[in-house]
């Protein structure tokens, strides 16, 4: 088990609903801990938990989709984002077996971003397809542009 998604999972343990504030500074992560996360803030959403994400400095990758998991988002003027296909690196000669098991894996890590994405957001289809084609590094004013944060709220 991921340890950081056993350590979110055991934050929550004797809380009363309340806002909860997650300050995120990624350079993206496991899809199988996001998916966790994703998992337990559902769950603390439907018992009346309001989470705000926030982002000073970047979240990249799975650091983005936890901040859309947000019903808040705020982030800095300054913050840096990025939003690609999930993947891997090989860097070894690998078998059809095993890229059948890469290929399993990564099957499930492109739904797991989609979901988040479809459920948490308006970004259309068809620009969540041009944006996975490349890593693509947005700002702030990138994500209002593209439905992925609402431009009403502010840092002070």
């Amino acid at each position: 088990m991921p340890v950081l998604a056993d350590r979110f999972d055991a934050f929550f343990e004797g809380l009363e609903p309340s806002v909860i504030v997650i300050d995120i500074e990624s350079n993206g992560g496991e899809v199988l801990t996001l998916e966790r996360m994703e998992l337990k803030i559902k769950e603390k959403k439907e018992q009346g938990f309001i989470f705000v994400t926030l982002v000073e400095n970047y979240a990249y990758s799975c650091g983005l989709f936890l901040f859309l998991l947000g019903d808040i988002r705020l982030a800095e003027d300054s913050a840096e984002f990025m939003y690609h296909s999930a993947g891997l690196s090989v860097n070894q000669r690998v078998t059809c077996t095993d890229l059948e098991d890469m290929l399993s894996i990564l099957k499930p890590a492109e739904l797991v971003g989609d979901r988040i994405i479809a459920e948490n957001t308006n970004l259309s289809k068809e620009m969540g397809v041009i944006l996975k084609k490349n890593e693509n590094y947005l700002s702030k004013s990138d994500l209002i542009f593209l439905g992925l944060m609402d431009e009403n709220y502010e840092l002070n």
